[in-house]
């Protein structure tokens, strides 16, 4: 397959009129061998003799094409779960009006997508229908530290769980243990010892914060071996939003946290209300901007049916209305 491909885009680009060579389908063929074949030593009569399977690397999942009928579709995964498709981004209000909720906003992603890819487009939608909230409740795979300054400047405080410290360090002296004065630019470790060097360091907007390194003061410590096993000590690195994360870490401990939290589980019947009734995991169009329409008009229907039942709600309550 991979040899015919190449024969046959070295035959178009040979000979071929303009108007083929620019054809959608000729250059879908071209980006799925480059990205799917590997052709060492490019040739023209007989055109791609020398050619192999190219293993996918990592990180290309987001460009890579799954199928070329349907070219914006990407293969996924999730719990487990895989799926050749898209996402679906569904957001609705939490506070019901007339024992009703509503759904504002609904889109469609390429699946490869993170949810907190989306948190900006999503908000700045909601900010330009004036339907922005005070609170946005979401679940852990849309929290970070960019998103919830971003969110904040908008006005909207993203709520959810952060997701845990990861660095693989035993516990006792994970980063979240170390106590830090900002003020004094100092870190002191589990152990009492004091950082000896603190670093800014700003190369790019992703990655900004700054270094802490404790140096000598970590050989002589009894953790040694658990905490760090370099020479030069351990070093911490503490992003742009460190307090923002730390405050919101020890936020989620709390009973008020977690009681906030618990309207969250609304979406989830609302997403399988979705699914099950108004065939929302059925792609009925290829490409995203058809399929942004089905959403679209997936969510005014649930709005509808929704305000249809809060104005039966609203006329049986002023039937039941006595004056005395």
């Amino acid at each position: 397959a991979g040899k015919d491909g190449f024969w046959l885009l070295d035959q178009i680009e040979a000979s071929g009129p303009e108007s083929v060579q620019e054809l959608s389908e000729i250059e879908t063929l071209r980006r799925v061998l480059e990205q799917t074949i590997t052709r060492s030593k490019p040739t023209g009569g007989a055109g791609g003799q020398n050619v192999r399977l190219r293993p996918l690397k990592r990180g290309e999942g987001k460009e890579r094409v799954v199928s070329p009928h349907e070219k914006e579709a990407r293969w996924s995964q999730k719990r487990g779960r895989s799926w050749i498709g898209y996402k679906l981004q569904v957001t609705e209000t939490t506070a019901a009006e007339a024992g009703s909720t509503f759904l504002t906003d609904v889109r469609i992603t390429p699946a490869t997508t993170h949810d907190s890819e989306v948190v900006t487009e999503i908000q700045e939608q909601l900010l330009a229908s004036n339907l922005s909230p005070q609170q946005q409740i979401v679940d852990q795979g849309y929290i970070s530290g960019p998103n919830m300054a971003r969110s904040l400047k908008r006005g909207i405080d993203l709520f959810g769980p952060m997701p845990g410290d990861n660095s693989g360090k035993a516990r006792g002296h994970q980063q979240q243990d170390f106590a830090i004065d900002w003020e004094e630019k100092k870190v002191t470790c589990p152990q009492g010892n004091a950082s000896q060097l603190w670093t800014e360091y700003n190369k790019s907007a992703k990655k900004s914060g700054i270094y802490v390194r404790f140096s000598a003061a970590c050989r002589a410590c009894k953790a040694w071996g658990t905490c760090t096993t370099s020479e030069q000590g351990r070093t911490l690195f503490l992003n742009a939003y460190h307090e923002l994360i730390a405050a919101r870490r020890a936020q989620q401990q709390t009973k008020e946290f977690r009681e906030v939290y618990k309207s969250r589980a609304s979406i989830e019947g609302t997403i399988s209300t979705l699914v099950r009734k108004y065939g929302a995991r059925h792609a009925r169009y290829r490409g995203l901007k058809k399929l942004n329409m089905q959403a679209v008009l997936i969510g005014a229907a649930v709005n509808l049916k929704q305000l249809s039942r809060a104005m039966h709600q609203r006329r049986n309550d002023r039937q039941h209305l006595t004056i005395d």
